[in-house]
C-alpha cells in the first residue's frame, strides 16, 4: 500500500465543471457593488472566464504581431506555446499575465463572483473544493488583474475590503435608511413593540445607535465599548435585529454580515502584529499599539 505524503492530504481537485453551474445557484456577484461599476465586474468576470481559451494576438514579451505556432504541451491542461519571429522567445496565452501557472481554469470566474457577494476565502476553498493555499493565491493574483484591467472597480473593492471607505451603494443605502427608520419609530411608539421580540427589550435609547453599528459591520466588542453593555445583552440585541434584517431588508443582511467578517479579519491582524511585538524582546519597550 502505498504511503500517502503530507502534501496529498491537501491536495484538492476542484468541482467539475459540470458542477459549477450548481455551486453558484443563487449567487448574485452584483449585489454589493454599486451600479455604476456592474459593467466593470461582469466585464472582469468575463475576462477570467473565457482567459484561459483566449489566443494571443502579439507577442507577451515584445509585442510583435508576428509569431507562429511552437507546440503543445501535455500535462494536466494542454497548452499550446507560440514561437516569436522577433524575439524567438516562447510564449502561451497567459504569459506575462497572473493568471500564469493557476490551476483549474473553469473556476476561476465561480471563485470571483463568490468574492464579490462577500464570501470568505475559506469559505470559498471549500464551497469549490479547492485548498486553502490556492484560494488565498487566487485572491492575491485575481486582484493583480482586476487593478490592471479594472482600475476603478478595484479601487472600490479594496476599500471596502479593508473598510477604509463604509459608503453603501443606493440600494444599499435605501435600505438601510428604510431599516433605521423603522428603528426609530420602534424607540418612538412603544405600541409597536406589542407581540414582537422587543417587546421587553430595555435601553431603548441605545437602538438607533446599535442598529447603525450593526449594519456598518461592527464586531461585537466594538459595539459593547461604544454603548458600555455587557456580551449577553449585545449578542440577544444582535439576534433580534438580524432576524428582522434577514427577512425585510436581506441586502441589507448580507452587506452587514460581509462588513463584520472584514471588521473581524482586521481585529485578527492586529492581534497577530501585537504578538508578535511581545514576543520579540527587542520590541517590548514599544507603546502599545491599542490606539
Amino acid at each position: 500500500m502505498s504511503q500517502m505524503t503530507v502534501d496529498d492530504t491537501h491536495v484538492q481537485i476542484g468541482l467539475r465543471e459540470d458542477e459549477v453551474a450548481r455551486a453558484l445557484d443563487g449567487i448574485d456577484p452584483l449585489r454589493h457593488l454599486p451600479a455604476s461599476l456592474n459593467e466593470a465586474a461582469l466585464g472582469f468576470l468575463g475576462w477570467l472566464g473565457a482567459a484561459d481559451d483566449s489566443v494571443p494576438t502579439s507577442c507577451a514579451h515584445c509585442g510583435s504581431p508576428h509569431f507562429g505556432e511552437a507546440r503543445q504541451v501535455s500535462g494536466v491542461r494542454r497548452r499550446v506555446y507560440y514561437c516569436c519571429r522577433r524575439c524567438h522567445r516562447r510564449f502561451h496565452n497567459l504569459t506575462g499575465t497572473a493568471l500564469r501557472g493557476l490551476h483549474h481554469p473553469h473556476l476561476w470566474r465561480a471563485y470571483m463572483s463568490l468574492r464579490f457577494a462577500g464570501w470568505s476565502i475559506p469559505l470559498i476553498a471549500t464551497h469549490l473544493k479547492i485548498s486553502h493555499h490556492a484560494a488565498s493565491r487566487w485572491n492575491r493574483e485575481f486582484l493583480v488583474e482586476m487593478q490592471r484591467r479594472a482600475p476603478s472597480l478595484h479601487d472600490w473593492w479594496r476599500t471596502h475590503q479593508r473598510r477604509e471607505d463604509l459608503t453603501m451603494p443606493t440600494a444599499l443605502d435605501e435600505q438601510a435608511n428604510a431599516f433605521l427608520r423603522w428603528v426609530d419609530e420602534l424607540v418612538r411608539d412603544r405600541s409597536r413593540r406589542a407581540d414582537t421580540p422587543f417587546e421587553k427589550l430595555a435601553v431603548e435609547e441605545d437602538w438607533p445607535t446599535f442598529a447603525r453599528m450593526l449594519i456598518h459591520g461592527s464586531s461585537d466588542a466594538d459595539i459593547e465599548r461604544e454603548l458600555s453593555m455587557n456580551h449577553f445583552r449585545c449578542a440577544r440585541w444582535r439576534r433580534r435585529f438580524e432576524a428582522v434584517i434577514e427577512i425585510r431588508w436581506p441586502l441589507l443582511h448580507s452587506w452587514s454580515r460581509w462588513q463584520r467578517g472584514r471588521r473581524y479579519r482586521a481585529v485578527r491582524g492586529k492581534r497577530r502584529l501585537e504578538e508578535s511585538l511581545t514576543d520579540d524582546p527587542a520590541l517590548v519597550t514599544l507603546p502599545a499599539l491599542a490606539n
